[in-house]
């Protein structure tokens, strides 16, 4: 099976995948994981232990799973990634993904963390469900066209409210709204939540599948 990789950077054309290997070494290396559940289970484990000591913020289990829940059960066709990290976060919406038949555009400031998810996502066959951009997600959303059906933001925390306001648009109504951290970091949303809980056209509940907690916000039809 041959598989795709999209790579685009603001202001700059896409790169082809193997110039991007090219680049780099991925830090996880081994044969393709060949996408049976219990294989992909224990990839996602290596790959959540790599984060935790490589300073990535990858969501825990959990909510990896609560990812894959979701957007399997909505249908979701087009999902929208507000922070990718090393993909870990991605391979699981891209699970529910899987299902639906839909696809992920997930976007990351970082380049070096943005090329290790590339070559996570060839590793696991879902590179033809992603495309990953790279730049900062206030600049990126601007250029970006909806609707999302889902949209999941874990960013830096005091951005919340403000990339919030950006990506609002995107969603289509009767869409859906995930934003991560929300519980254990609280105090550093303040504005964020207050907006999500008294807006008019959303309706919110906080949902803790891990100590961080996921805010989940309906957009009304």
């Amino acid at each position: 099976m041959t598989y795709r990789a999209r790579w685009l950077g603001i202001g700059a054309s896409a790169l082809a995948f193997g110039a991007i290997l090219g680049a780099f070494s991925p830090p996880l290396t081994g044969p393709p994981v060949k996408g049976e559940e219990k294989e992909l289970d224990r990839f996602l484990d290596e790959l959540y232990q790599y984060g935790l000591k490589n300073n990535m913020w990858n969501v825990r289990p959990g909510d990896g799973r609560f990812l894959r829940i979701m957007v399997a059960a909505s249908g979701a066709k087009r999902v929208l990634e507000l922070g990718t990290a090393n993909g870990y976060s991605g391979i699981w919406i891209c699970r529910g993904l899987r299902e639906t038949g839909g696809k992920l555009t997930t976007v990351e400031i970082d380049a070096t963390k943005a090329k290790e998810a590339v070559a996570n996502f060839e590793r696991v066959g879902m590179s033809d469900l992603v495309e990953v951009r790279v730049g900062d997600v206030n600049k990126v959303l601007p250029a970006l066209s909806g609707p999302f059906d889902v949209i999941f933001m874990d960013t830096e925390k005091g951005e919340y409210l403000a990339q919030f306001k950006l990506a609002y648009n995107l969603l289509k109504p009767g869409g859906v709204f995930l934003a991560h951290n929300v519980v254990l970091m609280r105090d550093s949303m303040g504005d964020f939540l207050k907006e999500i809980e008294s807006h008019p056209q959303l309706v919110t509940v906080i949902a803790q599948t891990s100590d961080d907690g996921f805010s989940v916000s309906y957009r009304k039809r």
